[in-house]
């Protein structure tokens, strides 16, 4: 029974992956290793019609593990449309969106249910990020975010609410990149809903390996934030992305101390230097987006396309 003593809600989780064979083994054991009833736990994976061996590795994982799913395509409409998917096939009151180069801890699902249970006006609850150690710059790059976890908004690892969900309208299908989670965000708090972190349930996030990747991934967020700044016509949002910006060398210098007074690794001061190139990437996706249009001419509170 839960703490307010009923039976144990379903919990919907969603896994929306394409070509992640270097991590999707690692998220899906450790989904299939949570304490909480594997008989509520209804489970979607929606692929992004992967080229590597990404669906042969989900598969061979769960039917190890004994646990059936449904899987399903986005047919390259991208990732507002997988999430979409997933929230419209739910049989949970509640989803989870787990990343595929995510590790849950094994009591993440019952952390995140619990809290959600004993806090009724949260409409999504995100994980604590942690940090899983890797090369150098993977593991600069993930502790800097680890430090700065109470700042961290995205869907990672995080548990939504259905009803905070269906009330925002779900995730717009015409994002067919990344802001998806941003988006879903601001039209949830929009409702009236709570969005913070749940510091009891830690979830392990493995960064990019290369500087390339991880300045790919950057351009990719500048991109899909272009949309949303269109979306919203919002200058507010805007001025946000320029202070982030101009905010980044100040922080990224204070976040290098810290991690120094820790770790003592001189490397550390290496971290402001990654933060101005993630930037500069992120605002070459951003004109990037712009130069294709992508976001123009979208009206405020578009109906959304089912």
């Amino acid at each position: 029974m839960s703490r307010r003593g009923k039976a144990f809600p379903i919990v919907t989780l969603g896994v929306c992956v394409k070509n992640a064979e270097r991590t999707i083994g690692d998220c899906i054991d450790t989904i299939t290793r949570q304490t909480y009833s594997k008989r509520r736990i209804d489970r979607i994976i929606v692929d992004g019609n992967s080229t590597d061996k990404t669906l042969r590795i989900i598969q061979s994982a769960l039917a190890h593990a004994r646990i059936q799913s449904r899987i399903y395509s986005d047919h390259s409409r991208g990732l507002g449309f997988a999430r979409h998917l997933v929230v419209s096939q739910a049989k949970g009151e509640y989803v989870v969106f787990v990343d595929a180069d995510v590790e849950l801890t094994q009591d993440f699902v019952q952390k995140q249910v619990e809290f959600m249970e004993n806090n009724l006006s949260v409409g999504a609850s995100i994980g604590r990020y942690m940090c899983k150690r890797g090369n150098r710059i993977s593991t600069l790059w993930g502790i800097s975010h680890e430090l700065a976890f109470d700042r961290f908004i995205g869907t990672d690892a995080v548990i939504f609410r259905r009803q905070a969900l269906e009330d925002a309208g779900n995730f717009d299908t015409n994002i067919r990149g990344a802001a998806e989670d941003l988006d879903a965000f601001m039209r949830i708090k929009s409702e009236g809903w709570q969005i913070t972190v749940n510091a009891s349930a830690p979830f392990f996030h493995k960064c990019r390996g290369s500087l390339r990747e991880l300045l790919t991934e950057e351009n990719w967020f500048g991109y899909g934030n272009h949309y949303l700044l269109h979306k919203n016509k919002s200058s507010h949002l805007f001025q946000r992305y320029i202070r982030s910006t101009l905010g980044c060398v100040p922080y990224s210098l204070h976040l290098a101390s810290k991690v120094y007074q820790t770790k003592h690794w001189k490397s550390s001061f290496a971290i402001p230097i990654l933060f101005v190139l993630a930037r500069i990437a992120w605002w070459g996706g951003f004109v990037r987006a712009h130069l294709a249009g992508y976001g123009h001419g979208i009206l405020p509170n578009q109906i959304l396309e089912e």
